[in-house]
């Protein structure tokens, strides 16, 4: 039946038909609801999804923030850093600069210094060379340089010295000042000998009288010729014979300290006058208090111990043998002294000219042979025409005598002490040299 409103039929249909399609579209408006809750679920989902990423891409972006942060943080600390080291580097290029500058400066002040030192050096090895050119009268010659204070003025008070020198060897000289000592201290005199010879002679023998002959002398004379001299010398370097007879002993080690100061002096490396260091220790107190007399045995040679000796004395004795020839052994002497003298010490006496080792001669023992006094005068003359002198100069009375006994007893130490014989000859020499260079017998 067709829809209408001509019967209820019709009326029915079209109620019916209505009722269809209200159900159909309301069947369509419930699809339609629901298509729009699955649209809004989408769109949820979806808006959620783009939330995430969102959140996603907003976390990832705080990240970059930060890392650009610590990136820009690191960038300005590794700016800084380098910065520093650039400022540091460029500090250290400056101190570069001025050190090097510095370092050319003071290479250049080197170069002066050592070119001063190269010339310094060249003049005193040239100055050495021309002092040993002219040999050992001209060597220690030389203006006196810095020696111990008031010099000139201890000298001329000092006890008796007696250097007894001669640059001809074999003349008996150590035999003469060992004997010569003792008969000084047998008349109550207090004597040191002083043994400037590095082969010992006069060492030997005051050992051998001390019983100490089968022992090599020290050389405790080094002790007197050091630059600073050890302030316990008294004690290190003097020894006793007696009571009243002491020595300095010299071997073979004085030679060794000899050559070096005569070569530190040449070449003008020492802060003394080296001449000096003998008398800074005779002329000191210590020694000018306590003895009467100071006999030097002197080495047969011109060399630092001589020199000593000659400017720490107040006379010198010349031991030769009386023949012709020693005269002119005696001339040269001479003329070395007076050369020397007037230089290093104007103090010092020519004191005599001793005979030593004579024969001897049967009217009178202690007097020289027609012979040996004719030599005698030869040797005098010689020394008067260095000297510039008239005076006589050879002591004619007593001299030694060329003596068996004095030979034996000589072996046994010092004669003057071992055999009586003897004794007479150095006596009678102690009251000559007395005379001439009488003792102070009184201490200070």
């Amino acid at each position: 039946m067709e829809c209408g409103w001509s019967s209820p039929e019709a009326i029915a249909s079209c109620i019916y038909v209505a009722k269809v399609w209200f159900k159909v579209l309301i069947d369509i408006a419930g699809l339609g609801s629901l298509a729009l809750i699955t649209l809004l679920i989408w769109l949820f989902r979806r808006l959620r999804g783009d939330l995430k990423k969102w959140e996603e891409e907003t976390a990832r972006e705080k990240e970059l923030r930060q890392y650009a942060e610590q990136a820009s943080k690191h960038a300005e600390h590794r700016a800084n850093l380098a910065e520093s080291v650039a400022a540091r580097d460029k500090a250290a290029l400056e101190d570069l600069k001025r050190t090097v500058v510095a370092s050319e400066d003071d290479l250049r002040r080197q170069v002066v210094t050592a070119q001063v030192a190269l010339a310094d050096a060249t003049a005193r090895i040239a100055g050495a060379l021309e002092l040993t050119a002219g040999g050992t009268g001209k060597f220690w010659s030389r203006p006196v340089g810095n020696r111990l204070d008031d010099y000139e003025r201890r000298l001329a008070s000092s006890i008796p010295t007696l250097l007894f020198g001669n640059q001809k060897g074999g003349v008996g000289k150590s035999t003469l000042v060992t004997n010569l000592s003792a008969a000084f201290a047998s008349k109550g005199e207090r004597v040191l000998t002083v043994d400037l010879d590095y082969q010992g002679s006069h060492s030997s023998l005051m050992e051998l009288e001390k019983g100490a002959g089968d022992q090599e002398p020290e050389s405790l004379i080094d002790y007197l010729f050091q630059e600073e001299i050890d302030p316990n010398w008294l004690k290190l370097a003097i020894r006793q014979v007696t009571e009243t007879l002491h020595y300095i002993p010299a071997f073979y080690s004085f030679e060794l300290v000899e050559r070096r100061v005569e070569y530190q002096w040449a070449l003008g490396a020492t802060k003394d006058d080296v001449r000096y260091r003998l008398a800074r220790a005779l002329l000191s107190q210590d020694i000018q208090g306590t003895y009467d007399r100071i006999l030097i045995d002197a080495p047969p040679r011109f060399t630092l111990g001589f020199v000593n000796g000659f400017c720490a004395s107040t006379h010198l004795y010349v031991p030769t043998v009386v023949d012709s020839l020693s005269t002119s052994a005696v001339g040269a002497f001479a003329r070395q002294f007076s050369e020397l003298r007037p230089i290093v010490n104007p103090h010092i006496q020519w004191a005599g000219i001793v005979g030593t080792m004579t024969f001897i001669n049967p009217r009178d023992p202690l007097t020289l042979t027609n012979a040996a006094g004719e030599a005698a005068s030869a040797a005098e003359r010689a020394a008067q025409r260095q000297l510039g002198t008239q005076e006589p100069l050879f002591i004619r009375e007593p001299v030694i005598k060329r003596d068996a006994d004095l030979a034996r007893a000589t072996e046994k130490g010092i004669a003057y002490f071992n055999d009586s014989s003897v004794r007479q000859m150095f006596d009678a020499l102690v009251t000559v040299i007395q005379a001439k260079a009488p003792p102070r017998m009184t201490r200070l």
